[in-house]
């Protein structure tokens, strides 16, 4: 007699343990669970880099700066002699410099009192200033003589009242750069200021320098402090101590100031990097080449390939943890249903004395395993996302406004899902196949004596 009906068989050996077979799909579960969530977190976190770095910094731009060995900075200025030189080559699109004067200027910030976590009323920050090219960004001198009309010669300081508001795209005549001026002003306190978008039109400014809105939002801490407030922000002085953050201003603006502040009519001693932005990003190699020779060079190009394969490598880490959870999951029910053929030999026996096939008998080994890799599976992808919507709710939540802050730290396409499920599914089914290979050949003579 041929056994036809073992799907039956199957459902009913899993019936007879549906304990054990649900702490083993849970194993499953937790693996796959764990794949997606990592996938996601990597897809996500990937797709916020490229958004934010990446794409701000396309393949055709360049960014030069001085060379960091010292010789070669010593030698190579960013001047308006390569300025000039970069503008008139054929595949040259545009170049926009910055500026950097000798002379770092300090921000103050005066705290309302509500703000118990702060210590002093006003806090002092030095930062660096950058002087923008072109000049269609406007000529700021009426400003800059209300500023000096404010000086006190008591203190040596100028106070410029700064209202902080939105980020700060700065469009200029041949493309669009965006600049992100990040500010921390103490371990225990945070905050992120740039500049508000130019209103440019028709290459002048509609509002005067010293009128530009800035933001500064308090509280969004690592501490966790919650309030937030605009505050009103003062340039108060020159310090020579700076960190390695900064506002941009016109380049006329900094001439002034540097007049102002030694007493000379010399300009600012050379520019602090520039961005060349090439026609094709078939030309950044050629561009990359005859430049890296004597100054460090950045290109959109080479952040992009740099950022891709770190991602990869991390992917591949991820891959690798992943299948560990489910191999261990593997064991699980290798050993699961191992027990499982010792304690049903006779029944086996049974089957096998009625005329059931030894390919039968493994069959319904197979298919158990592989139906707790299914169940295992899709209870991992609801548990891949309770587990990152919890992380979600409280991560984004409670993380400070920063100009890498995603919306949400996860992306999960659709074929992720699917993936994880088939992983699920092919690790179980490789984990039952030596359990359904000794019960096939269980000595059917033997166990029923």
């Amino acid at each position: 007699m041929r056994i036809t009906n073992l799907t039956g068989i199957s459902f009913k050996s899993i019936s007879r343990h549906l304990g054990q077979t649900l702490v083993l799909a849970g194993g499953i579960s937790v693996g796959v669970a764990s794949l997606i969530f990592l996938f996601s977190l990597l897809t996500g976190v990937e797709d916020t880099v490229r958004k934010r770095i990446i794409e701000p910094f396309p393949e055709t731009h360049i960014r030069v700066e001085r060379s960091l060995d010292e010789r070669k900075s010593k030698l190579f200025n960013i001047d308006e002699k390569l300025i000039r030189r970069m503008r008139k080559r054929p595949e040259v699109l545009a170049v926009h410099p910055r500026m950097k004067p000798d002379f770092p200027c300090e921000i103050a910030v005066r705290i309302p009192p509500k703000f118990y976590w702060v210590k002093y009323p006003e806090q002092s920050l030095p930062i660096n200033i950058y002087g923008i090219e072109p000049a269609e960004l406007g000529n700021a001198s009426d400003s800059l003589r209300r500023i000096f009309e404010n000086y006190n010669p008591d203190n040596k300081r100028l106070r410029v009242p700064f209202v902080i508001n939105e980020e700060f795209y700065l469009t200029l005549e041949k493309g669009v750069i965006p600049e992100h001026f990040p500010f921390l002003m103490k371990k225990d306190f945070g905050f992120f200021s740039t500049i508000k978008k130019l209103a440019l039109k028709k290459g002048s400014l509609r509002e005067e320098f010293m009128s530009w809105p800035f933001r500064a939002d308090l509280g969004a801490s690592m501490e966790g402090a919650e309030a937030k407030a605009k505050i009103e922000m003062k340039l108060v002085g020159f310090s020579r101590k700076v960190p390695v953050i900064g506002v941009s201003v016109p380049a006329k603006a900094l001439y002034k100031w540097y007049e102002y502040y030694h007493k000379r009519k010399n300009r600012p001693v050379a520019y602090y990097n520039a961005v060349i932005v090439a026609k094709d990003p078939t030309e950044v190699g050629t561009l990359v080449k005859e430049l890296s020779a004597a100054y460090h060079i950045t290109s959109g190009k080479e952040v992009a390939e740099k950022v891709t394969m770190f991602f990869r490598v991390v992917q591949m880490g991820v891959t690798l943890v992943g299948l560990i959870i489910l191999i261990l999951s593997g064991v699980g029910i290798f050993l699961g249903l191992t027990i499982n053929v010792m304690v049903q030999a006779s029944r086996i026996a049974i089957l096998r004395a009625v005329g059931a096939r030894r390919w039968d008998i493994g069959f319904v080994y197979v298919f158990e395993a592989a139906f707790i890799g299914l169940i295992g599976g899709i209870a991992g992808v609801f548990l891949s996302y309770l587990a990152m919507w919890i992380a979600d709710s409280f991560a984004v939540a409670r993380l400070p406004d920063f100009p890498l802050k995603p919306e949400t730290f996860f992306i999960t396409p659709w074929w992720y899902l699917v993936c994880a499920i088939v992983f699920g599914i092919a690790i179980a089914i490789a984990a039952g196949l030596p359990p359904a290979l000794r019960a096939a050949r269980v000595n059917v003579a033997r166990v029923l004596r």
